[in-house]
């Protein structure tokens, strides 16, 4: 039964709807298509060349916050750097009169994955390895610019073609952190995020993510194409928490014929704790064709796996969250952090709301050393550094995933400002005679 606070918001976004012939900037609306937890989507078209093009726009209860909207900017300038030929592209984006800020992307010809799963049931093997190669690449692609998806799902995934040479292309790139950023409650039944069938457990529990939320999800998607339902499903949104916090996932060949070495692919996808997942959407996809002994024509990315040294940068907000102009304060420094170690020469790896992490080569001693020297002259009263040496896997020479990308596994969830905190491994073989570079060591 709909709640009195359910109503009213759904009056409130039905009154904000665009009606067709609205002028969006250069764009105009045509129709709207479809509403969602976090936006409305229309059909538009620009009006120079009457190419099509989706319009979402952002709920107004959602964009009252000068946060979300400051976020939504940088993570829509985040995406559009993104360039590849299945996810879907970034090609606008701006403010209304009223404040709502809106995306302008691709108009993508298809429809949902799960309106082709709803009307077919399980897809046949050679199906499922083939999108979930097509989806991989499109992550690890998204990956190596930095960019977690952290919301996907079938209906994130637009197929088109027939049977068997279906194409898929990932839309809502982001839209999930923007949000999550603003510090609200996002699991509740009123929530953006919706239903979260595929959601990672630490991705329930707020805690520090990573791209393994994407190799979980991913997981989720393959369990449901290839049997017809995702392997949690429960009506009450609690018990579906519960059960990806706490439940083992479903045997695959329980369901529907499938081999042990299908079984330890999902399984490993759907792990609880991330150290146990696949390092990479692209591992996911190899083992599945190796299990499934399918072939595929989605690209395979050339990879290699090297010793890096990474910085990790947090802006501390004080307790209570602090006024707007202290938060803009803390994402000023952050974006200078960036700069400097730009100028040093380290990659920006990930940029995500009051933080980021920056990755150079640490094959030698000299090359740790001078990661160190940049994040000691990184320390500040607001500011909590992380150094950290591992292995990283590197693509076109960005680093897309490996340990080294698993922050959970070597920051501290309370950083305390002010300090900068070296692990073992940065530390390790150093030449101990010169001045020690950092305060404190983080085990």
């Amino acid at each position: 039964m709909q709640t009195q606070v359910g109503r009213g918001l759904r009056k409130r976004r039905d009154r904000d709807r665009l009606p067709g012939g609205t002028i969006v900037g250069p764009y105009a609306v045509e129709e709207a298509v479809a509403e969602g937890g976090f936006a409305s989507l229309y059909r538009a078209v620009r009006l120079s060349d009457e190419r099509p093009v989706a319009l979402k726009v952002l709920h107004r209860d959602l964009a009252a916050s000068p946060r979300v909207q400051a976020r939504f900017r940088r993570e829509a300038e985040a995406i559009r750097r993104l360039d590849h030929p299945r996810i879907v592209s970034v090609l606008d984006h701006g403010t209304l009169s009223d404040g709502r800020p809106f995306l302008v992307m691709e108009w993508v010809e298809g429809r949902p994955l799960a309106d082709e799963l709803s009307a077919r049931g399980r897809l046949p093997w050679p199906e499922v390895v083939e999108l979930v190669s097509q989806i991989a690449d499109a992550l690890e692609s998204a990956h190596a610019c930095g960019v977690v998806h952290r919301d996907l799902k079938a209906e994130n995934v637009i197929v088109s073609g027939q049977s068997p040479r279906l194409s898929a292309v990932l839309v809502d790139f982001g839209l999930a952190k923007i949000l999550a950023d603003d510090g609200g409650d996002v699991l509740t039944t009123a929530s953006p995020m919706g239903t979260p069938l595929s959601m990672a457990p630490e991705q329930i529990l707020g805690q520090l993510v990573d791209t393994r939320v994407d190799v979980y999800a991913l997981g989720v998607l393959l369990f449901q194409m290839a049997s017809g339902r995702p392997p949690f499903s429960l009506p009450d949104l609690a018990a579906l928490l519960e059960a990806h916090l706490h439940a083992p996932p479903p045997r695959l060949s329980d369901i529907i014929p499938a081999s042990p070495e299908v079984d330890e692919v999902v399984t490993s996808c759907l792990a609880k704790d991330p150290r146990q997942r696949p390092a990479s959407p692209a591992l996911v996809a190899a083992s599945l064709r190796r299990a499934v002994g399918t072939r595929t024509t989605a690209p395979a990315s050339e990879a290699v796996d090297e010793l890096c040294a990474a910085v990790y940068v947090v802006a501390c907000p004080p307790e209570g969250g602090g006024s707007s102009e202290t938060l803009d304060r803390l994402d000023d420094l952050v974006e200078a952090a960036r700069t400097q170690l730009l100028a040093a020469g380290l990659m920006i790896t990930w940029e995500i709301g009051n933080a980021l992490l920056a990755v150079a080569p640490a094959n030698q001693p000299s090359q740790r050393r001078y990661v160190l020297e940049c994040a000691r002259a990184l320390v500040g009263p607001e500011l909590a550094v992380f150094v950290h040496a591992d292995r990283a896997r590197l693509v076109g020479g960005r680093c897309v995933g490996g340990p080294l990308c698993h922050i959970a596994d070597w920051t501290d969830p309370r950083p305390i400002p002010g300090r900068v905190a070296a692990t073992r491994a940065i530390l390790d073989q150093l030449d101990r005679r010169g001045p020690e570079p950092l305060a404190e060591s983080h085990p």
